[in-house]
């Protein structure tokens, strides 16, 4: 059964911004940005309080008595290893590979401080913040909202939605929490598509350089969007999971090769000396509003900017990780959603951020600031290792794979969410959510460029701030239910 609420407020919705979008770039973007920057400005210590609660909300549940609840009676549908790849595939997806050496070296190479670094307390605060940016806090704002839906929905079966648990009085408020998610979902599904679809193209101008043309880029989102809709109509068990898995092994190998081809040493100092200096200064980060590092601006920009995507993806992703923890116990749930993932990004982030340290260190390459392009850096990276060639094609898989993780789990999500929490929702559903997704990011492409696309990160991001206050509430709902 179809919520037609959910379904046309959310589109509805998203259609008139994107369209406000396509028609008045400029002027959106503009307004857009300005409300971007006052949240960020003036509400940047909210993010940075609800970040920080999300966790230790989190791990004291799983310390306590409660850690040994189940959620639901039956046993876990998936592997521990299929668990965490779709987790992960969802959750990060494409973003690591995008910021795999392009943000580590944006720290080495611009101190938060402005004043030069030594090469050790150089590399020592790179990982401190990539580690800081892409650990604990974001897989917290995950793990809450996962945890609240698959309590409810399987330990106690009595709401299935956002507005249900939180016992919203009048229909339509019991509603808004939910249209607000999928608007979410959609803005973020249309960026991620939109400029994985560059780093994408990027890939394919070094690779297959005759390749490179506007067209390419339309051919490639729609053969994404293609193989995301088939994946999201074979259902979890089968196509999600099927390639959740590879996008893990294929990234393991990449990491595995780059780890071995590069300096070891380099990469364990970096993660040893990186892990210590974030796991000692969490705190003190996790409340800093630019006092104790000294540039209010770098948090503003960086931690508060990050803080918020998480928490605009929290929702889609709690839902979806939800869908998949049904059987496993609260501290199990912490463990596979807060630490482990938490563990792998660190790794992840040192063998790439090491790897490319050592690169600037040892003057290898001429011109390193090219490592900070967002798009480009990858690989150009890998021009430096053997079988560059070979390591840049792999890698383009891996981005088309991830991206089809990304839309196919969010296809999924929003199918459940139009009809009313269904497990199992509707082929049509799934079909109509598969194409809107390619579509909207095409015809905004085409008609305005990467501008509209940064618009819709605007627009997520702005859809954070009431979201923090939702899952507050969650969480006070949780407690309630739990004692």
């Amino acid at each position: 059964m179809i919520d037609k609420k959910v379904t046309a407020g959310a589109v509805g919705i998203s259609l008139i911004f994107i369209l406000t979008g396509i028609f008045f770039p400029e002027e959106l973007w503009q307004s857009t940005n300005l409300a971007n920057q006052f949240l960020r400005s003036h509400f940047g210590w909210f993010y940075l309080f609800v970040g920080l609660f999300f966790v230790l909300f989190c791990v004291v549940l799983a310390i306590s008595k409660y850690g040994r609840v189940q959620l639901g009676n039956s046993k876990p549908e998936y592997s521990y290893f299929s668990w965490i790849a779709m987790l992960y595939s969802a959750g990060m997806g494409s973003g690591l590979l995008l910021r795999a050496t392009q943000e580590p070296s944006y720290y080495y190479l611009n101190p938060v401080g402005g004043e030069k670094l030594p090469h050790l307390l150089a590399v020592e605060e790179a990982m401190k913040y990539a580690f800081f940016h892409w650990g604990f806090t974001a897989w917290g704002f995950y793990a809450v909202f996962g945890l609240v839906i698959a309590y409810f929905r399987y330990s106690k079966k009595d709401a299935f939605t956002t507005g249900e648990i939180l016992n919203l009085r009048s229909k339509l408020g019991e509603k808004l929490p939910d249209i607000l998610t999928a608007i979410a979902t959609i803005f973020g599904v249309v960026a991620a598509l939109g400029l994985g679809s560059s780093q994408l193209m990027e890939g394919v101008r070094q690779v297959f350089p005759e390749l490179a043309s506007a067209k390419t880029v339309f051919m490639l989102i729609s053969v994404v969007g293609l193989l995301s809709l088939i994946s999201a109509l074979t259902g979890i068990s089968k196509g999600i999971q099927w390639l959740s898995n590879l996008n893990i092994i294929l990234s393991l190998g990449l990491m595995i090769y780059v780890f071995i081809q590069s300096n070891i040493w380099a990469i364990v100092v970096a993660f040893g000396i990186g892990l210590f200096a974030y796991l000692k200064e969490f705190f003190i980060l996790s409340i800093d509003t630019g006092f104790y590092n000294g540039n209010p601006s770098f948090v503003k920009d960086w931690t508060v900017f990050y803080w918020a995507f998480w928490l605009a993806w929290a929702p889609f992703t709690g839902i979806f990780i939800a869908r998949i923890s049904k059987g496993r116990t609260i501290r199990e749930f912490v463990t596979g959603v807060l630490i482990v993932p938490t563990l792998g990004s660190c790794i992840w982030f040192a063998v790439f951020g090491g790897s490319a340290f050592n690169l600037i260190g040892t003057g290898e390459i001429a011109e390193p600031n090219q490592l900070t392009d967002l798009f480009s850096s990858l690989f150009l990276f890998f021009g430096f290792l053997p079988n560059g060639l070979i390591l840049k094609v792999v890698t383009i898989i891996l981005l088309g794979t991830y991206l089809i993780t990304s839309i196919d789990s969010a296809t999924y999500v929003l199918s459940m969410m139009s009809s009313k929490g269904n497990e199992v929702p509707s082929k049509l559903l799934r079909v109509f959510w598969g194409i809107l997704f390619p579509l909207l990011t095409m015809t905004m492409l085409y008609i305005s460029g990467q501008q509209v696309l940064q618009t819709a990160s605007n627009l997520l991001i702005l859809s954070a701030f009431p979201m923090g206050f939702i899952m507050l509430g969650l969480c006070w709902k949780l407690w309630q239910k739990i004692r």
